[in-house]
């Protein structure tokens, strides 16, 4: 089994979600049972306190560490410089998380990384993802203002979120990352679709 690396972009956190959430968020990745994990949060060009509060968290565990970056590259550029930024540790796979997700079970990376493993023709999993009211997000639909909006139908999903994606790091290298002219909305679909 490959070591991971889990990309967690951050914007605004604080604002949004509250520190007490930032703690939950942190704590359900570095408590997987998965072995060879590290994480690296971006935040990505955050107005609040949300870098200085994911560093407080993560000062306590030696594999997370935090990227600032100057300004907002949008969803596909902020991921990609934390892609970049992990390269070097020569992960082989590649999670991909945003900064309101938290990993339900302790063995989340562990079931996503056998799956790969399990089949060479998978490029990319995703872990079941429940909204907040409970629900079963099952991707998104195009509805008529050409805006993606959630759906739950239940009909299956046609490309894997971005919320909680995982892939393999040279695939996602050699396909030439997250396409940056998506800036926010339908950029996992392209990854996908490549």
């Amino acid at each position: 089994m490959g070591s991971v690396s889990v990309v967690l972009l951050a914007y605004n956190s604080v604002s949004k979600l509250g520190t007490r959430f930032i703690g939950r968020v942190v704590e359900s990745v570095l408590t997987q049972t998965y072995p060879w994990l590290d994480l690296i949060v971006v935040d990505n060009g955050s107005s609040d306190s949300t870098y200085e509060v994911f560093r407080d968290v993560c000062i306590a565990y030696d594999n997370c560490h935090v990227l600032r970056l100057p300004r907002n590259y949008g969803y596909t550029g902020g991921n990609n410089r934390g892609a970049i930024f992990v390269m070097s540790r020569k992960p082989e796979y590649l999670f991909f998380m945003n900064d309101d997700v938290i990993l339900l079970g302790s063995n989340v990376i562990d079931v996503l990384v056998k799956a790969l493993e399990a089949d060479d023709s998978l490029g990319a999993v995703q872990p079941l993802i429940i909204n907040r009211d409970g629900t079963v997000n099952c991707g998104f639909e195009v509805g008529l203002s050409s805006i993606p909006k959630m759906s739950s139908s239940g009909k299956g999903i046609f490309f894997i979120s971005g919320a909680a994606l995982m892939t393999r790091a040279e695939l996602f290298r050699e396909t030439g990352m997250f396409d940056e002219d998506f800036f926010l909305y339908v950029d996992d679909v392209d990854f996908y679709g490549d």
